[in-house]
Protein backbone atom coordinates (compact mmCIF):
# COMPACT_ATOMS: atom_id res chain seq x y z
CA UNK A 1 0.00 0.00 0.00
CA UNK A 2 2.71 1.78 0.49
CA UNK A 3 4.42 1.72 -2.49
CA UNK A 4 0.78 2.30 -3.99
CA UNK A 5 -0.08 5.15 -2.72
CA UNK A 6 3.58 6.92 -3.24
CA UNK A 7 3.03 6.18 -7.17
CA UNK A 8 -0.59 7.64 -6.93
CA UNK A 9 0.95 10.55 -4.97
CA UNK A 10 3.49 11.12 -8.13
CA UNK A 11 0.83 10.22 -11.01
CA UNK A 12 -1.73 12.82 -9.28
CA UNK A 13 1.17 15.30 -9.16
CA UNK A 14 2.09 14.67 -13.13
CA UNK A 15 -1.60 14.31 -13.81
CA UNK A 16 -2.39 17.87 -12.18
CA UNK A 17 0.83 19.68 -13.87
CA UNK A 18 -0.19 18.38 -17.19
CA UNK A 19 -4.06 19.64 -17.16
CA UNK A 20 -3.54 22.18 -15.00
CA UNK A 21 -6.48 21.18 -12.53
CA UNK A 22 -4.43 22.01 -9.50
CA UNK A 23 -3.23 19.63 -7.18
CA UNK A 24 -5.82 19.75 -4.30
CA UNK A 25 -8.61 18.89 -7.09
CA UNK A 26 -6.86 16.08 -8.45
CA UNK A 27 -5.55 14.76 -5.12
CA UNK A 28 -9.00 15.44 -3.87
CA UNK A 29 -10.05 13.38 -6.73
CA UNK A 30 -7.20 10.81 -6.79
CA UNK A 31 -7.57 9.80 -2.76
CA UNK A 32 -11.49 10.12 -2.81
CA UNK A 33 -11.45 7.08 -5.48
CA UNK A 34 -8.60 5.10 -4.12
CA UNK A 35 -10.02 5.09 -0.53
CA UNK A 36 -13.23 4.18 -1.40
CA UNK A 37 -12.66 1.26 -3.47
CA UNK A 38 -12.28 -1.11 -1.10
CA UNK A 39 -15.63 0.24 0.87
CA UNK A 40 -17.27 -0.40 -2.95
CA UNK A 41 -16.56 -4.14 -2.37
CA UNK A 42 -17.11 -4.21 1.35
CA UNK A 43 -20.56 -2.47 0.05
CA UNK A 44 -21.37 -4.49 -2.77
CA UNK A 45 -21.21 -8.04 -0.42
CA UNK A 46 -22.98 -6.43 2.09
CA UNK A 47 -25.79 -5.79 0.14
CA UNK A 48 -25.60 -8.87 -1.32
CA UNK A 49 -26.04 -10.18 2.26
CA UNK A 50 -28.76 -8.12 2.84
CA UNK A 51 -26.50 -6.61 5.96
CA UNK A 52 -27.23 -2.98 5.33
CA UNK A 53 -25.82 -1.64 8.48
CA UNK A 54 -22.43 -3.30 8.09
CA UNK A 55 -22.63 -0.78 5.06
CA UNK A 56 -23.44 1.84 6.50
CA UNK A 57 -20.94 1.60 9.07
CA UNK A 58 -18.00 0.93 6.63
CA UNK A 59 -18.65 4.28 4.85
CA UNK A 60 -18.89 6.49 8.36
CA UNK A 61 -16.43 4.35 9.94
CA UNK A 62 -14.18 4.79 6.95
CA UNK A 63 -15.24 8.43 7.56
CA UNK A 64 -14.36 8.75 11.27
CA UNK A 65 -10.51 6.98 10.60
CA UNK A 66 -9.78 10.27 8.22
CA UNK A 67 -11.17 12.94 10.85
CA UNK A 68 -8.62 10.47 13.00
CA UNK A 69 -5.91 10.89 10.95
CA UNK A 70 -6.55 14.68 10.70
CA UNK A 71 -5.50 14.96 14.71
CA UNK A 72 -2.34 12.35 14.48
CA UNK A 73 -1.27 14.75 11.31
CA UNK A 74 -1.96 17.98 13.65
CA UNK A 75 0.70 16.38 16.03
CA UNK A 76 3.30 15.68 13.79
CA UNK A 77 3.29 18.85 12.22
CA UNK A 78 5.66 21.12 13.31
CA UNK A 79 4.42 25.13 13.22
CA UNK A 80 0.52 26.11 13.52
CA UNK A 81 -1.99 24.47 14.07
CA UNK A 82 -2.27 22.45 10.69
CA UNK A 83 -5.79 23.41 10.15
CA UNK A 84 -4.92 27.26 10.35
CA UNK A 85 -2.27 26.35 7.38
CA UNK A 86 -4.88 25.14 4.44
CA UNK A 87 -6.42 27.29 1.95
CA UNK A 88 -9.93 28.03 0.70
CA UNK A 89 -10.17 24.41 -1.20
CA UNK A 90 -9.44 22.59 1.38
CA UNK A 91 -11.74 24.37 4.07
CA UNK A 92 -14.51 23.80 1.43
CA UNK A 93 -13.50 20.54 1.02
CA UNK A 94 -13.84 19.75 4.64
CA UNK A 95 -17.17 21.71 4.52
CA UNK A 96 -18.33 19.66 2.05
CA UNK A 97 -17.66 16.26 3.38
CA UNK A 98 -19.48 17.21 6.96
CA UNK A 99 -22.32 18.01 5.28
CA UNK A 100 -22.54 15.30 2.98
CA UNK A 101 -22.01 13.25 5.86
CA UNK A 102 -24.96 15.36 7.82
CA UNK A 103 -27.28 14.89 5.23
CA UNK A 104 -27.18 10.58 5.25
CA UNK A 105 -27.17 11.27 9.42
CA UNK A 106 -30.39 13.35 8.51
CA UNK A 107 -31.58 10.53 6.48
CA UNK A 108 -30.48 7.44 9.23
CA UNK A 109 -32.87 9.94 11.72
CA UNK A 110 -35.68 10.58 9.46
CA UNK A 111 -35.44 7.34 7.48
CA UNK A 112 -37.90 9.03 4.55
CA UNK A 113 -39.84 5.70 2.51
CA UNK A 114 -40.95 7.53 -0.39
CA UNK A 115 -37.98 6.51 -3.03
CA UNK A 116 -37.12 9.34 -5.84
CA UNK A 117 -35.83 7.58 -9.22
CA UNK A 118 -35.15 4.27 -7.07
CA UNK A 119 -33.10 6.08 -4.12
CA UNK A 120 -34.11 7.94 -1.17
CA UNK A 121 -34.19 11.73 -0.56
CA UNK A 122 -31.18 11.47 0.81
CA UNK A 123 -29.19 10.33 -1.86
CA UNK A 124 -30.96 12.46 -4.37
CA UNK A 125 -30.06 15.27 -2.01
CA UNK A 126 -25.92 13.96 -1.65
CA UNK A 127 -26.07 13.73 -5.53
CA UNK A 128 -27.46 17.28 -6.33
CA UNK A 129 -24.85 18.97 -3.65
CA UNK A 130 -21.53 17.07 -3.95
CA UNK A 131 -22.26 17.81 -7.76
CA UNK A 132 -22.30 21.37 -7.10
CA UNK A 133 -19.47 21.17 -4.42
CA UNK A 134 -17.01 19.36 -7.27
CA UNK A 135 -17.54 22.22 -9.43
CA UNK A 136 -17.32 24.68 -6.93
CA UNK A 137 -14.26 23.29 -5.78
CA UNK A 138 -12.98 22.95 -9.34
CA UNK A 139 -13.24 26.92 -9.31
CA UNK A 140 -11.42 27.32 -6.03
CA UNK A 141 -8.70 25.04 -7.42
Amino acid sequence: MLAAGTVLAFSADALAAQTALGAGFVGLIFGGIATSLPELSTTVSAVRLKQYEMTFSDAFGTNLASVALLFVADVLYVGEPLLSEVGRFSTFAVLLGTALTAIYLAGLVARPRRPLWRMGIDSLTVLVVSTVGFVILYHLR
